[in-house]
């Protein structure tokens, strides 16, 4: 354990001293057994971090700084790692939205749950001085300069939109955008990064352009707001329509959220929604039988290469047919969340991803 701490102190010394394009230089030419037995976090070839700190937010719900190594690329707020982990001999991974930005290190938070193999590993069994391998920085979930924002976010919802509201609070009052907040929790012991949203609420007192709301949906509390069910973004927000939204929590609230901009005839390219998970819709069918008996041929241009569907592709996305036939096709996570593979709809209809931008 204290071997760890001590290499863990080295290895951000090294990274702060020389920073990254440096150290990746001096790494790769005094690269050799020796070297990469000491200490493989700097002297290998793939992305990984070290954990700085171990943080307990609330009951549940634990943050992590990591220290990522030299092959590292900047990285935006609100944007996700996707973790690997072993767990019982099995690689395991899952992506995680980085909740704060340091200089040379990020944070993400995990919320245990209750059948989560990974996220009980991290909660169980990862300390001060661990590694682990990561994939990215993935994912469009940013700020893009827009003047006027609203963040709605539910539960564990709040680690992307907590991320960019650090770095736009940050800034001097002169770039910082019009934010609005609100967040909803099932109650106030259970709010992650509650001491710094209680700052937020306290600081918008006094600070124009800045409004902090909170909902709490089984324990009201003095001061705080209606939860959606109860009550409308429009009533929290008049100036609804002319802010762009920020939007990430459970699925059922993001729908309840997107239902009432529906209604609302919010122009659907100001929602920005970050989805934990590869969000779909069901096929559209016919009497119980898919709409489409005769299977489509998809014509991959680039490859001048076509594949006829087979019954059991019916569910299956593009990447994973093109992947399939052996096409080379360009790719990140492959689960729907950083956009790689994201291509131009020239006809058809597109299922799983319809509202705002994902």
């Amino acid at each position: 354990m204290r071997f760890k701490r001590f290499l863990s102190s080295i290895n951000h010394q090294l990274i702060r001293s020389l920073g990254r394009d440096r150290l990746d230089y001096f790494c790769s030419n005094t690269h050799n057994i020796l070297t990469r037995k000491l200490n493989p976090f700097l002297w290998g070839f793939t992305l990984k971090a070290m954990v700085l700190q171990r943080r307990v937010d609330t009951e549940g719900v634990v943050s992590f700084e990591l220290l990522p190594n030299q092959y590292w690329q900047p990285t935006q707020a609100g944007q996700f790692v996707e973790v690997m982990v072993n767990v019982k001999g099995q690689a395991l991974e899952r992506a995680y939205s980085i909740s704060a930005v340091e200089t040379h290190s990020f944070w993400i938070t995990v919320k245990r749950q209750k059948q989560g193999r990974v996220s009980n590993a991290l909660h169980d069994h990862l300390r001060r001085g661990d590694t682990l391998d990561l994939r990215g920085p993935f994912g469009h979930f940013t700020y893009q300069q827009q003047k006027a924002l609203l963040f709605v976010f539910a539960g564990s919802g709040i680690t992307p939109c907590f991320a960019i509201i650090q770095a736009l609070l940050a800034l001097p009052k002169s770039q910082r955008p019009n934010i609005q907040i609100y967040g909803q929790f099932s109650q106030p012991e259970t709010t992650i990064f509650a001491e710094v949203l209680a700052q937020w609420r306290a600081q918008s007192l006094h600070t124009p352009g800045l409004k902090v709301d909170l909902a709490f949906s089984q324990a009201p509390e003095a001061g705080s707001c209606l939860p959606l069910k109860e009550s409308t973004l429009n009533n929290i927000c008049p100036d609804l329509q002319e802010r762009h939204v920020y939007l990430c929590g459970p699925e059922g609230f993001k729908s309840l959220v997107v239902d009432e901009l529906t209604q609302r005839q919010f122009p659907m390219d100001q929602l920005h929604i970050e989805h934990f998970s590869p969000h779909t819709s069901k096929a559209p069918t016919d009497n119980g039988v898919g709409a489409c008996d005769g299977l489509s041929e998809i014509y991959f241009s680039a490859y001048n290469y076509r594949l006829q569907m087979e019954p059991e592709d019916r569910q299956k996305s593009l990447l994973t047919l093109g992947l399939e036939h052996g096409l080379n096709l360009e790719k990140g996570c492959q689960k729907g969340y950083c956009g790689s593979c994201k291509l131009v709809l020239h006809q058809g209809e597109v299922q799983g991803l319809t509202h705002g931008k994902a």
